[in-house]
């Protein structure tokens, strides 16, 4: 059980942006599904992408400004990127936008993450938070999804390219940086 959830730090603006953000994930499901029909319907799931990406950063301004930061709004917020990001890498993956590798580097680092936190939690009680480079790289990886749904692959934009080996390496850098971190966690709290 993770220690120091109170009844009060529930029902706050910060875990309620992360819980709309969780909940974009049915509005994006549909528009990936669709967005072969038009090309504005790519915009349009662009513009949706950018409003729930604006909850992450809101989230976390608004727990720091009113002093609200939970030990569930630890859970809640990386557990909301982690679900949009692994369905917009999923329903790409099913439209044959995105490769093999790809998914499986992307879901794959989410799932040990996620597997790693519980256990860390377990043992010493409280959530690992995310850091600076967790928030870089799903940002990198957010810019990498856009570019995947605007097509930018298509003209071997410098850009997609960019963001494409960017989010790949940050993928490996992040997934050790939090397996460092849960270590000295675990050893510390020993």
């Amino acid at each position: 059980m993770i220690k120091g959830i109170k009844l009060d730090e529930i029902f706050t603006l910060a875990n309620l942006l992360s819980l709309i953000r969780l909940l974009f994930c049915f509005p994006v499901i549909y528009l990936i599904m669709v967005m072969d029909r038009a090309y504005s319907i790519r915009i349009i799931t662009v513009i949706v992408l950018l409003i729930a990406a604006s909850t992450d950063y809101l989230d976390g301004y608004f727990a720091r400004k009113f002093n609200k930061v939970s030990e569930l709004g630890k859970i809640i917020d990386p557990l909301a990127d982690k679900a949009l990001v692994g369905v917009i890498v999923l329903f790409l993956y099913i439209k044959g936008e995105i490769s093999d590798f790809y998914i499986t580097i992307t879901l794959g680092r989410d799932l040990l993450i996620f597997l790693g936190g519980m256990f860390v939690s377990v043992k010493v009680g409280k959530v690992i938070p995310s850091d600076m480079v967790g928030k870089i790289t799903v940002t990198v990886i957010g810019f990498f999804l856009l570019s995947v749904i605007l097509k930018l692959e298509q003209y071997q934009n410098p850009i997609f390219l960019f963001f494409e080996y960017s989010s790949i390496a940050l993928i490996f850098i992040s997934f050790i940086n939090y397996t460092v971190r849960g270590y000295k966690i675990l050893r510390t709290n020993s």
